[in-house]
C-alpha cells in the first residue's frame, strides 16, 4: 500500500513520540520507579513498534526514490539493529546514489558481513573497491557475485571482465557502522499524554494493571541542587590548579615521511596539479602562436593535444590504477574535442549555425565512445548534452522556429527516458542511465515555461506557433506519463497531475 505524504508526516511524529518514551523509560529505571517486568515488556512492544514504522518508512522512500530520505532513515534504524544486513543494504545503496561512495563502500561492506548475498550489492562493492584503487577487495567481491548472479547472462560477463584483471590477495579490513550521540527530548504535554497511553495499553494488553500506577507518570528531570553557603567562621582551602599531562613530543620519522609523499593522494594532487599546467600551457602557447601556423597544423596540434589527455589517463588508469586521476585526465581531453570541432569549422569557413552542428557531430561520437570505454556518470552527461545540441543545431540550420524546436526538444527527452532500460541491462548501467533521466527532467520544465511565456508574451511568428506551443505542453504531459510508467516515483505523478490539466486550458 502507498503511503501519503500526510500519514508519512504522522508516522515520523510517532517515531518522535517513541524516542520520548524509550528516553523516559530508561530515566524511570535508573530511579527505580518501575517493575524490571513491565519493563521488559515495555521494551519489547516498543521495538517492534519502531521496527514497524522504520520499515514503512524506508519502504516509502524506496518506492519513492527519495534517497536522501532512505540514506537518514536506514541509517538511523541500523544504528538499533547493527546487525540487520538488509538495512546497510540500503543505506549503502542510497548513498551510492547521492554519490557518497566511500559512505556506500563502508555500508555495503557491513552488509556482506552479516551475510548478505544478493548480486547487484556484491556487483556495486566490487564497483566502488575497484574505484578505490583496491582490485583485490574487487577480484573478491565480483567472484561472489558470479556466484549469485541471477541469470547465465550477468555471469558470463562478469568472468570476462575479471580474466583481464590480476591482484595480490589482502585481507579485508574490518569496518565499525559509526554512533552519534542522540539528543534529549524535553517532557511536553503531547509527549507526556502519549507516553500514558503507551503505558497503559501495554499492561492492558498483558493484563497486569497493577504495574500501572507506579510507571504512569514520567520521570521529571531533576535541576542540580543549589551548593549552600560555607560558614565563614571555617576557613577554605585554595582550589588546586589542575594539572595538565604533558603530551610526549614526536619524533621526525622519514618511513612516515616517505609513505605520505608517496600516497595515493599525494599522487593525486600532483597528476590534477600537472593536468593543470598542462591546460594552461597549451592555451598559452595557442593564443601567442596560434596565427602562425597554417591551419591544418593547428587542428594536428589540437588533436595532439587531445590524444596526450586521453593517452595520460589510460596510463594512469591502468598501469598506475588510479581510476579517478586517469578519468579526469580523459574528461580534460574530452573538452579539447570541442574545441578541435570549432578549429576545424575556422578551417572549413562555416557559419556559427553551421559551425555549431558540427562541433555536436564531432563530440557526440567521442564522447559516446568514451561513456562505452569508462562507464562512468560525466561521459554519460556530456553524451546526454551534446545530442541535444545536436538536434537543436540541425533546426536551427534549416530555420526552424523556437516554437517547433521546442516540441522536438521534448520528444528528445522522452527518447531519453525511452533509452533507461536499455542502459540498465549494460555494464555499470544504472550509472550511465542517471544523466539522461536528470537532464530531462531540467529540460522538460524549462520548455513549459518557455511556451507559457511565449504565448503571454505575444511571441508568435510563424502561423502554427500557438499550435506548436500548446503541443509542447501536451507533449510534457506524455513525458510525464512516460516516465511514470517507466521510472515510477511521486514525483512524475504529481508533474503529471498538474501538467495535463494544465494543457486542456
Amino acid at each position: 500500500m502507498t503511503t501519503s505524504p500526510f500519514s508519512l508526516r504522522d508516522t515520523a511524529r510517532e517515531l518522535n513520540m517513541l524516542t520520548f518514551v524509550e528516553q523516559d523509560l530508561a530515566r524511570q529505571q535508573q530511579a527505580g520507579q518501575i517493575d524490571e517486568a513491565f519493563l521488559k515488556v515495555l521494551r519489547e512492544r516498543l521495538n517492534q513498534r519502531q521496527h514497524h514504522l522504520y520499515n514503512s518508512m524506508i519502504e516509502y522512500a524506496e518506492r519513492a526514490e527519495q534517497w536522501h530520505v532512505l540514506r537518514a532513515l536506514s541509517r538511523a534504524h541500523a544504528r538499533r539493529n547493527p546487525g540487520d544486513a538488509q538495512l546497510h543494504e540500503r543505506a549503502g545503496i542510497a548513498a551510492l546514489r547521492l554519490g557518497r561512495n566511500q559512505e556506500a563502500l563502508v555500508a555495503l561492506e557491513r552488509a556482506v558481513r552479516l551475510g548478505s548475498r544478493k548480486f547487484n550489492v556484491l556487483y556495486e562493492l566490487g564497483q566502488l573497491y575497484d574505484a578505490s584503487g583496491r582490485p583485490t577487495e574487487a577480484t573478491l567481491a565480483w567472484e561472489m557475485a558470479i556466484a549469485c548472479a541471477p541469470n547465465a547472462t550477468r555471469r558470463i560477463q562478469l568472468i570476462e571482465h575479471l580474466t583481464r584483471r590480476t591482484a595480490a590477495e589482502r585481507e579485508v579490513a574490518q569496518t565499525t557502522v559509526p554512533g552519534s550521540v542522540r539528543p534529549q527530548l524535553a517532557a511536553t504535554p503531547a509527549r507526556i499524554t502519549y507516553l500514558r497511553g503507551f503505558l497503559a495499553e501495554v499492561a492492558r494488553a498483558v493484563g497486569r494493571l497493577d504495574w500501572l500506577p507506579r510507571a504512569a507518570e514520567p520521570t521529571r528531570s531533576v535541576t542540580p541542587a543549589q551548593p549552600q553557603p560555607i560558614p565563614a567562621s571555617e576557613p577554605t582551602a585554595p582550589p588546586s590548579k589542575p594539572t595538565v599531562a604533558r603530551q610526549p613530543q614526536r619524533t621526525f620519522d622519514w618511513a612516515e615521511f616517505w609513505s605520505a609523499l608517496f600516497s595515493e593522494r599525494m599522487l593525486h594532487a600532483l597528476l590534477y596539479l600537472g593536468a593543470t599546467l598542462l591546460v594552461i600551457s597549451a592555451f598559452i602557447w595557442m593564443a601567442f602562436n596560434w596565427n602562425r601556423f597554417a591551419a591544418p597544423v593547428q587542428l594536428a596540434a589540437l588533436g595532439g593535444i587531445t590524444s596526450i589527455f586521453y593517452g595520460c589517463g589510460w596510463v594512469v588508469r591502468s598501469k598506475l590504477g588510479l581510476l579517478r586521476s586517469g578519468s579526469t585526465l580523459i574528461a580534460i581531453g574530452a573538452g579539447w574535442v570541442a574545441v578541435i570541432g570549432w578549429a576545424l569549422a575556422n578551417l572549413l569557413g562555416l557559419s556559427p549555425p553551421q559551425t555549431w552542428l558540427l562541433i555536436s557531430a564531432v563530440c557526440l561520437p567521442a564522447y559516446l565512445a568514451t561513456t562505452l570505454w569508462l562507464r562512468e556518470e560525466i561521459f554519460s552527461a556530456l553524451s546526454a548534452i551534446a545530442s541535444v545540441n545536436l538536434l537543436l543545431a540541425a533546426l536551427q540550420l534549416v530555420n526552424l522556429g523556437q516554437a517547433a524546436q521546442g516540441c522536438a526538444l521534448v520528444v528528445l527527452m522522452i527518447g531519453f527516458v525511452a533509452l533507461v532500460p536499455t542502459l540498465r541491462s549494460l555494464r555499470d548501467g544504472q550509472r550511465l542511465a542517471g544523466p539522461p533521466v536528470w537532464i530531462a527532467q531540467a529540460l522538460v520544465p524549462l520548455a513549459l515555461l518557455y511556451a507559457v511565456l511565449a504565448l503571454r508574451g505575444d511571441w508568435l511568428t510563424g502561423p502554427f506557433d500557438r499550435h506548436l506551443l500548446v503541443g509542447i505542453w501536451w507533449l510534457g504531459a506524455g513525458h510525464y506519463l512516460f516516465s511514470l510508467r517507466r521510472l515510477s516515483g511521486i514525483a512524475y505523478e504529481q508533474a503529471l497531475a498538474w501538467v495535463a490539466p494544465t494543457a486542456l486550458l
